[in-house]
């Protein structure tokens, strides 16, 4: 008892801090989601802003410089004195022109005029403007490779550059772009215009860090507030029916003397539950459980007792069907003529399927395996019934040597359809082996095809079979007959064992036990274990629903006796 409290005593999370921390967490997913969008769309958002501002900067720097004077500064950057372009009062009056203009864009950081050089692969710089650094002096020769890539470069010299983002030394991320300088449709030089990116990215990720704080809160509140929602309407009120069920559990009621409709108990009769919702219903269910209980108790008492005696009836005659059934092996010890083994493995207690062996006479041996209708009780009663007829005729036949197994499962066949008024059937294969000889004579009513095995080849017997047993009278049976050899097989089995399944409902099939037998070691005893294993393999554990019956028989021939 104190084992089970302390189970009961177990500390567990409540339902409402399950549904409160699933909310925050598909809040916080819902958050990343939007956080990983966001950033996304804001920075594709800057990166077109950044573009169309350096593109209209350096176009529009490109176009208030006159061709002439533009001209004139290019040779005075590449002559002797580059430095007098700074004090050309053209180039004095756009340098100012142009710094006003830049210092109204925060992050544009400078705007600088070259003549481009494509056989040196260099640019030099005619003019700079670069209100909040050191400007390069005119007449500077750098590497075009040091800003430019491949495609700007492949645009040079046969119009704008379009903006492209690369890393520069001094201003970290930045975005550059380049617009012709022209006089009457020539290209004189370049106007470049540099746009850092490094505070717009953290005033995006400012905002955005932002954004998601503000979010956070708002779900760390709604988590709150649905938390208390449930503890109030629907944690509260389980605490109140666990506790109920813990009083019922331990409430000690002798309950012997009372009227059968009332079970004494008074734990669930007592809960005051008024949510409005299922959960009500669930505690007047349990009222209505509780005052049902006594009865049902009472009922199942008398049920278990029955059970109990049935499971005792079931296992004794599993264990009568299994003795009727021949089943210690060598089942013929002095007979090195042949070996033979079999087992039957019922779906339930008992079974439908049976086998037999028995000799006739010294010389032949008769072999039978069978599948009755159904399963349970009726089946095995059916079986034993089906059993006993085929043994007896078959021994009385023996007497009048006529040894027929279609003849045999004529006069069964007759037998068993008199007074058949729960119209069951039987499948059966019969057959009768002239030892000395091998000569195997058989007979089929409707019962799944037997393998025969020959020179280390398996194969199915391809003789078409008759009517099932019981199932009308008057039916002829058809005799086959097969010479075995001495080292032959022969496996008769049940429908059980080709369609035992896996858990995925594939069946074991006659492709697959056709495989598994041409597998087998060539002895009954290991023959038998190697096919139930293997299929047990296959099965992976799934129910058996049916019985599953196997014979083996291994005809050594006369030769193995005179040794």
């Amino acid at each position: 008892m104190s084992k089970r409290k302390g189970i009961l005593r177990k500390r567990y999370i409540s339902i409402g801090d399950k549904v409160a921390a699933t909310s925050l967490n598909s809040a916080l997913i819902m958050l990343i989601v939007t956080f990983v969008v966001v950033a996304m769309i804001l920075s594709f958002i800057v990166f077109r802003v950044g573009m169309s501002t350096v593109s209209n900067l350096a176009f529009s720097f490109a176009t208030q410089l006159d061709g002439d004077e533009f001209e004139s500064a290019v040779s005075k950057a590449k002559g002797s004195n580059p430095a007098s372009v700074l004090s050309d009062p053209y180039i004095a009056e756009k340098r100012e022109l142009f710094k006003e203009t830049m210092l109204r864009y925060e992050n544009v950081k400078a705007a600088f005029f070259v003549v481009f050089d494509k056989d040196s692969g260099t640019y030099t710089y005619v003019f700079e403007v670069e209100p909040g650094g050191i400007e390069e002096q005119p007449g500077l020769v750098e590497s075009m490779y040091e800003i430019f890539d491949e495609k700007s470069l492949s645009q040079i010299g046969t119009g704008p550059v379009e903006p492209f983002y690369h890393s520069s030394g001094q201003y970290g991320k930045i975005i550059t772009a380049a617009h012709p300088v022209t006089k009457d449709g020539k290209i004189l030089g370049y106007a470049c215009v540099n746009m850092s990116m490094v505070q717009i990215f953290k005033g995006v990720r400012r905002f955005l860090l932002l954004s998601f704080l503000l979010l956070a809160v708002i779900a760390t509140i709604n988590m709150l507030m649905t938390r208390q929602y449930y503890q109030e309407h629907l944690v509260n009120p389980l605490n109140k029916i666990m506790n109920a069920a813990k009083k019922y559990i331990y409430e000690d009621i002798d309950d012997d003397d009372l009227p059968v409709e009332d079970s004494g108990h008074t734990a669930f009769r007592d809960l005051e539950i008024k949510t409005g919702d299922e959960i009500e219903q669930l505690s007047e269910a349990m009222k209505r459980m509780e005052a049902d209980l006594g009865r049902y108790i009472r009922n199942l008492t008398k049920v278990t007792s029955e059970k109990q005696r049935l499971s005792t009836e079931l296992s004794l005659a599993n264990r009568i069907q299994l003795h009727m059934l021949p089943s210690i092996f060598p089942a013929f010890p002095d007979r090195p003529e042949f070996d033979i083994r079999a087992s039957m493995v019922p779906a339930k207690e008992v079974g439908g399927d049976f086998y037999d062996f028995f000799m006739l006479d010294r010389n032949h041996l008769g072999i039978v395996v069978a599948d009755v209708s159904g399963k349970g009780i009726p089946a095995a009663m059916f079986m034993m019934i089906s059993r006993t007829v085929i043994r007896n005729i078959s021994q009385n036949m023996s007497e009048i040597m006529n040894m027929s197994p279609g003849a045999i499962l004529h006069k069964t066949n007759d037998i068993l359809c008199d007074n058949n008024k729960d119209q069951m059937f039987v499948t059966a294969w019969m057959g009768i082996l002239d030892i000395p000889s091998g000569k195997l004579v058989y007979s089929n009513a409707g019962h799944v095809k037997p393998l025969l095995e020959h020179a280390g080849k398996w194969e199915y017997d391809e003789n078409q079979h008759d009517f099932v047993l019981a199932g009308m009278e008057g039916m002829e049976y058809r005799d086959y007959s097969y010479s075995l050899k001495p080292g032959d097989f022969l496996f008769i089995y049940t429908d059980g064992i080709i369609e035992a399944s896996d858990p995925d409902e594939n069946l074991v099939g006659t492709d697959r036990l056709l495989d598994i037998v041409s597998r087998a070691p060539h002895d009954t005893e290991a023959f038998m274990t190697y096919v139930k294993g293997e299929i047990d393999k296959f099965v992976r554990g799934a129910d058996q629903f049916d019985d599953m019956t196997m014979l083996v028989l291994e005809y050594n021939g006369p030769e193995k006796k005179k040794k």
